[in-house]
């Protein structure tokens, strides 16, 4: 199975509400680790193990999905405003901004976290995941298309119609059943048909949900973490 962070980056680290992720892959061997937990000094003392300190790394936020405002309305000195909205920034150390297509994507990084990746010594490069989500199905050129990333404890939804992002969010739920459940209402809501279905499967728990939809007949295509 193709890995979906190796699409994009040879070095890199996951940050979630699950913990921390590392991936590498060097001379065409992919090498992976996963911790729970928030410890600093956790992190730092396996990050030294697992990459070099002259490696640049590529770090995919994944705590939450980003808030998206429409570029056109987006004003730089609302940002924290805009944040308020969506998450406690009371426990928010960094904000991260990227272009999504017509928005612009706003997400923090939790304080214990950033705190832990600012220890290492190693050149870091900010992306949130939903990023990597909208650059594969979007500037990939799908035009009508679900993608749902199947964590143990939740699941981010991505929804493409017509060839534009119409939805982005999470939900608190890692069975898979539910992951269907609301998979199949965004096709009917969207009026979708045949859509092509993205499966990111993360330790196993998204195999029911691509086994589903391919016994459907549906085009669907499956990526490890």
């Amino acid at each position: 199975m193709t890995s979906f962070l190796n699409l994009y980056f040879d070095k890199s680290i996951r940050v979630s509400q699950d913990g921390f992720y590392f991936a590498r892959t060097e001379n065409g061997r992919r090498e992976t680790m996963s911790f729970p937990g928030d410890s600093g000094a956790l992190l730092s003392v396996e990050a030294a193990a697992f990459f070099n300190e002259s490696d640049s790394i590529d770090v995919v936020l994944a705590e939450d999905v980003p808030m998206l405002i429409p570029a056109e309305i987006f004003d730089t000195a609302k940002t924290n405003d805009y944040l308020r909205l969506h998450t406690d920034t009371s426990k928010s150390a960094r904000t991260v901004q990227e272009n999504m297509g017509g928005y612009v994507a706003l997400a923090c990084i939790s304080s214990n976290r950033s705190n832990s990746l600012e220890s290492l010594p190693n050149k870091l490069h900010m992306h949130t995941e939903a990023s990597l989500f909208h650059r594969h199905l979007v500037e990939g050129g799908a035009e009508n298309t679900i993608l749902a990333s199947q964590n143990k404890a939740f699941f981010d939804m991505m929804v493409v119609s017509k060839g534009e992002l119409q939805l982005l969010n999470r939900f608190d739920t890692g069975h898979p059943d539910d992951t269907i459940y609301y998979m199949l209402n965004a096709i009917k809501v969207f009026g979708m048909k045949a859509p092509e279905i993205t499966v990111i499967d993360i330790d196993g728990a998204g195999r029911q949900v691509h086994d589903y939809f391919a016994s459907k007949k549906l085009k669907t295509t499956m990526f490890e973490l």
